[in-house]
């Protein structure tokens, strides 16, 4: 296969898939992050949330991602309100995550051929729907589009001629940087740099113990970066965790319980993605857990197994060299972006959800590059040897041929908000949220009647709920019901006074019966 013709089956894959449609919306975090976020209206709004948390106004949230906002603005000048043109921003940052992924598994030295499968299954992943197809998955994307540049230009300096690379090593530590300010989970980065050192530089056993530790050199300028961004983070927020986060506060046994049961799930994901939820799923469906299961405890078996893996490889491919080696250290690299960006989601600190589909975006990289190198490890074992390159091609084509047919299936959900909550609605029978939020994208397109029957589901499940008789307040407003709107929002601001939605209700009731 000719470079041309892989490229454009990679672009096409992605394409078809994901391209949005006419009439694509917004949905889910969306309207926190673009629809309402009025930082993207102006050339100063967009300045001034450069030193301001993400998404400007909502500190709880603990996060700073300045790059991502700025994309959202250059957007909006571009696009407006039309949802479709910020789609479309995503799915062309996707595309050139993916050509770096083929890049940067050429890089780790896997076969071409194995490379490529690599790309492939990676850009047909179904799991990365939420990162493509929900434009708040922005970050996502920025963020492992520059960390892949990073380790692609430290591994070029890397195997610069001696005395060499500097300006490859600088260019790392700035795309790093953005990968930083784009989403803080790319503060893992020194570490993963750490491990592709040990994998391709001069270890102990080949170049002596000396040469081994100068190279270590190189990471100056990524701890330099790392050491910046986290000074500025905390000038910026003031705060290192979520306000809200699901583990604040727990027992350290109850964390590592749920570290367990939320790594299972994760893994199935990565393995099996045919069941693919909202976040509001996932907590459900995990929960916490205060005591062993069978879910946290075959969790914790297959991340020690994992880890288990890692480490043999590590101190075998550090002990030896030649044969075998050059895929020794492909899967080291693998297993330290796998469990390098698993690491800040794993709720070893405190983070906004237990599960998001999202937050597997760049562990997924790993992932799939490590079942591609044990999957050409099984073949060698094919005999005779002359079938094993239709069984592998065989074996990607299908493989892919699904992904992308559950992808386009999940993208479709993501872009149609509606469609979203009513795919979550019969796995979540007894959460209101659910129909409340289904409501309340009936009443942005207009439609009271199918926002009224969303509304009664939610007011039977639970009638007081702060949210749904928020959402039933402008329904009544949008019926001109003005009477009933006042009195539910009344009290709604004499239950929370600081809420801005019951004041800006109750200013909008009075402005229309001024009219």
């Amino acid at each position: 296969m000719t470079r041309a013709a892989g490229l454009a089956g990679l672009l096409a894959v992605v394409l078809l898939v994901h391209w949005p449609p006419a009439g694509a919306e917004f949905s889910y975090d969306d309207t926190d992050f673009v629809s309402t976020n009025e930082s993207l209206r102006s050339l100063e709004g967009a300045v001034r949330a450069l030193l301001a948390p993400f998404p400007p106004g909502q500190p709880e949230r603990a996060l700073y991602r300045p790059l991502t906002n700025l994309s959202y603005a250059l957007d909006h000048a571009l696009h407006g309100e039309r949802a479709r043109g910020y789609h479309a921003t995503n799915v062309a940052l996707y595309a050139a995550v993916v050509l770096l992924v083929w890049r940067l598994a050429l890089a780790w030295r896997l076969s071409p051929g194995a490379a490529y499968a690599t790309a492939l299954l990676f850009a047909a992943h179904p799991v990365h729907c939420e990162a493509v197809d929900s434009v708040s998955g922005r970050s996502e994307l920025l963020s492992l589009l520059f960390a892949s540049a990073a380790l692609l230009l430290y591994l070029r300096a890397q195997r610069a001629p001696a005395g060499g690379g500097r300006g490859a090593l600088i260019a790392s530590a700035a795309a790093q940087a953005l990968a930083c300010l784009a989403k803080e989970s790319a503060a893992v980065l020194p570490g993963v740099l750490l491990v592709h050192e040990l994998a391709f530089g001069a270890a102990p056993a080949r170049g002596g113990r000396a040469a081994w530790l100068r190279s270590l050199r190189r990471l100056w300028p990524s701890l330099a970066v790392l050491a910046g961004y986290l000074a500025l983070r905390g000038a910026v927020l003031g705060r290192f965790g979520p306000e809200h986060a699901p583990l604040a506060g727990s027992a350290l046994a109850t964390r590592a319980w749920t570290m367990g049961a939320v790594f299972l799930v994760d893994l199935r994901l990565l393995v099996f993605p045919d069941v693919l939820q909202l976040d509001f799923y996932y907590q459900a469906l995990v929960g916490i857990v205060r005591r062993p299961t069978l879910g946290s405890v075959l969790g914790w078996t297959l991340m020690l197994a994992l880890l288990a893996a890692a480490l043999r490889i590590g101190v075998r491919h550090l002990r030896r060299s030649g044969e075998g080696q050059p895929a020794n250290a492909a899967a080291l690299c693998a297993f330290a972006v796998f469990f390098g960006f698993l690491l800040p989601v794993s709720h070893v600190i405190d983070v906004g959800v237990l599960v998001g589909e999202r937050l597997l975006f760049a562990p997924s990289l790993g992932f799939v590059a490590l079942a591609v190198l044990a999957g050409e490890r099984g073949l060698a074992r094919v005999r005779p040897p002359a079938p094993r390159r239709a069984v592998a091609l065989g074996l990607v084509a299908a493989l892919a041929a699904a992904g992308a047919s559950r992808s386009a299936e999940r993208a479709a959900e993501w872009r149609d908000a509606a469609r979203l909550w009513l795919a979550v609605e019969p796995r979540l029978a007894r959460d209101p949220r659910v129909p409340s939020n289904l409501a309340g994208v009936y009443l942005a397109r207009g439609d009271l009647a199918r926002a009224e029957a969303a509304l009664d589901r939610a007011l039977a499940l639970e009638p007081e709920a702060f949210y749904v008789r928020g959402n039933l307040g402008l329904l009544r407003i949008e019926q001109g019901r003005l009477e009933e709107a006042e009195a539910i929002f009344a009290a709604l601001a004499a239950q929370r006074p600081g809420d801005a939605l019951a004041r800006a209700s109750l200013a909008r009731i009075r402005e229309l019966r001024e009219r």
